[in-house]
């Protein structure tokens, strides 16, 4: 019963379908001759692209037997599953059509915001079926 899912709730291929043309353009601009200023903000988009890709789909929420983990490029963050208080979906900022994300705590109280992820709260962005799979995996474990 092992699932994964990125931190974006965007499917992969529509991102770089958006990003890759961006960057190609960005990558012949900054290859040419033009203005330094202008190769340097070219430049600066391929790397803002690279680090929103890495933070939106390195990163990665995993949920398994034992627990669910938070997963980036540094760093993992695992909690095991009889530690979790609450699994639930907010809107951080409250808007009436804000991006939803889902949350797994082990305190009692939702996360303060979307930057909050520690070993103590994971978030990702909702999409179907996540919430679900979550609350279905915490009340089996539960149950054992």
């Amino acid at each position: 019963m092992k699932h994964t899912w990125p931190y974006l709730n965007t499917p992969l291929t529509v991102y770089l379908i958006v990003m890759l043309p961006i960057n190609g353009l960005m990558a012949f601009v900054a290859a040419s001759p033009h203005r330094d200023w202008i190769r340097l903000t070219a430049c600066a988009v391929i790397a803002l692209s690279g680090y929103s890709f890495l933070r939106g789909y390195v990163r990665r929420l995993r949920i398994d037997e034992q627990g669910v983990s938070f997963v980036t490029l540094g760093s993992r963050h695992t909690m095991a599953w009889r530690d979790v208080r609450r699994i639930d979906c907010y809107v951080p900022n409250g808007g009436v059509n804000g991006p939803k994300y889902v949350f797994v705590t082990s305190q009692d109280r939702p996360p303060r915001g979307k930057w909050e992820v520690d070993s103590r709260t994971f978030q990702v962005q909702d999409r179907p079926g996540l919430l679900d799979a979550l609350r279905d995996s915490w009340r089996r474990a539960s149950a054992q």
